[in-house]
């Protein structure tokens, strides 16, 4: 096996139907083509490029940057893989960058950090070139593949589960820099008669004024000075702060009072907790979303209403019961395994 370097990564597929030492032809391209877009996008943003466009790449930091696969090795199917090579000096004079960039990128889009991603990827469309390359890196969900990349040290950066493939679905269809879905302030006028309402959003002290639909009246009144959500179209400046609401869709009392949780259902069985479980939304992400932050089982959920949060919750607890509880200790990696007795200690199926 060739000589393996500091700076290598291992980027193995575990297949949930058929464990061994294999992977579709489609599955390992699309995977190493889409990384090799990411390296490349990274690359660019070291020039510049990155900074202020949609993250375009030239002949030469394909050059650069390109990365080497080398032979596969046992464990699932195991590619090592490496930025440029030894005859290359992108790793004397920028490739290291580029791989702890690629580091710090992973592990934002794993713990859904879309402030940290916006420090490696300042401009809005090069951010969402970004999402949209790592989101291509990740199997599908019907193709029963699991993606998980690796240092050669053994140590994880990078094992998506369908709550990343949501958080890189939001990054990667958000328009550029022009709109988002929704806005939380502290409302502090109600004009009757025009059925507007001004609310001030809290991190940049701007105040944001929109109509609203007399439905919401009863609601509005009972919410002076409180926090509320309003969802449709909100028009953002340069700096992604939002600047006006063009469109509104609903608006929303702000509850962030806990989620409690005494089960779920995985597929045609209920799964009940030993003990009620407490999740704790908060806002999060500059007044935007709502977010569980550090729950139990490493769950990371941004969504835009509580409604939607609620729901994603138990789609992903759902999601890690049969990927997880469910699964034979001898394909799981370590750190699965303790996961796995985690949510046996808190659950039984009914």
């Amino acid at each position: 096996m060739p000589k393996r370097y500091d700076s290598d990564l291992q980027i193995s597929f575990h297949h949930d139907a058929a464990p061994g030492d294999s992977v579709p032809a489609d599955i390992l391209a699309t995977t190493l083509q889409s990384l090799q877009s990411v390296v490349r996008l990274l690359g660019a943003s070291h020039g510049g490029a990155g900074s202020s466009g949609a993250g375009s790449t030239t002949a030469a930091s394909d050059a650069r940057y390109a990365i080497t696969c080398h032979l596969p090795v046992p464990g699932s199917y195991a590619v090592p893989v490496t930025i440029a090579g030894p005859q290359n000096t992108a790793m004397a004079d920028g490739g290291l960058d580029v791989l702890g960039d690629l580091r710090a990128l992973l592990r934002a889009t794993q713990d859904q950090r879309d402030e940290d991603l916006g420090k490696l990827f300042p401009a809005p469309a090069a951010r969402a070139a970004a999402a949209r390359a790592v989101l291509k890196m990740v199997p599908g969900p019907r193709s029963g593949t699991r993606l998980m990349i690796e240092y050669s040290s053994g140590e994880r950066i990078f094992a998506p589960d369908p709550g990343t493939r949501r958080f890189l679905k939001s990054l990667a269809v958000r328009p550029a820099g022009e709109a988002e879905r929704s806005v939380v302030g502290h409302l502090n006028k109600i004009d009757f008669q025009k059925q507007r309402i001004r609310l001030r959003h809290p991190p940049s002290r701007r105040d944001l004024s929109c109509s609203y639909p007399p439905r919401a009246e009863p609601m509005l009144v009972d919410c002076r000075r409180d926090l509320i959500q309003v969802v449709g179209e909100i028009t953002l400046d340069l700096d992604e702060v939002p600047k006006g609401i063009r469109r509104v869709d609903s608006i929303n009392r702000v509850d962030v009072s806990p989620i409690r949780l005494s089960g779920f259902k995985s597929g045609t069985k209920r799964v009940r907790a030993k003990h009620p479980m407490v999740f704790q939304p908060i806002i999060h992400n500059a007044y935007k979303h709502f977010a569980l932050r550090d729950p139990p089982f490493g769950i990371h959920l941004l969504s835009v209403t509580r409604e939607e949060l609620e729901a994603n919750l138990l789609e992903e607890l759902d999601s890690i019961w049969r990927h997880f509880a469910r699964a034979d200790d001898a394909d799981l990696m370590p750190d699965a395994r303790e996961l796995k007795q985690q949510l046996h200690n808190a659950f039984n199926t009914a």
